[in-house]
């Protein structure tokens, strides 16, 4: 049996079975992975508050039929709740996770994006940014992986809006636009 320990940010969730839950992982390691957390959804798990959205964590992995599945989980950072200073600017931090989760294809290990992508997060959930500041920080940071991923040479700008763009490339909607426009 393949048992491998990566370190990863949460990007989404997803319920499978009765008590299971698809996990979508940014990892340092492997790049974005989907990996199955086998009784998250009990009552008693020990492991569920670790791999709540945006949370870093430590995962050891070992092989399954379809998925790698998370045997141990242990935090590595705060995980970021209604009672964080950045708690205001939520709906950025759903925004980018979304964008990320969007252009990043699965298994292609990307290390200057991670940390980056670690860094915004800690810097947003850790500061209560006034709405313009936090979304011009939203987008910078988009463009930046935009860049950074080849679907814009560095330093030109996309000619339609930063979400057009990339709903463009992803072929989907933002789900999180309509969001940001409600607040």
């Amino acid at each position: 049996m393949r048992v491998v320990k990566v370190r990863g940010i949460v990007l989404k969730r997803k319920n499978i079975a009765e008590r299971d839950k698809l996990i979508t992982l940014f990892t340092r390691e492997k790049g974005k992975i989907e990996i199955l957390a086998r009784g998250i959804r009990s009552i008693k798990s020990r492991r569920a508050p670790h791999l709540e959205l945006f949370n870093e964590a430590e995962i050891i992995l070992h092989k399954g039929r379809t998925f790698e599945v998370a045997s141990e989980v242990k935090s590595t950072s705060k995980a970021i709740s209604a009672t964080s200073p950045g708690f205001s600017n939520v709906g950025y931090l759903f925004y980018v996770t979304e964008i990320v989760d969007k252009l990043l294809p699965l298994g292609v290990s990307q290390d200057r994006v991670y940390e980056a992508f670690q860094k915004y997060l800690r810097d947003l959930a850790g500061h209560s940014y006034p709405r313009a500041v936090a979304e011009r920080k939203a987008k910078e940071f988009v463009i930046k992986l935009l860049w950074e991923l080849g679907f814009l040479p560095r330093g030109q700008y996309p000619q339609t809006g930063v979400t057009d763009f990339v709903e463009q490339i992803a072929e989907r909607r933002v789900k999180t636009r309509r969001i940001l426009e409600e607040i």
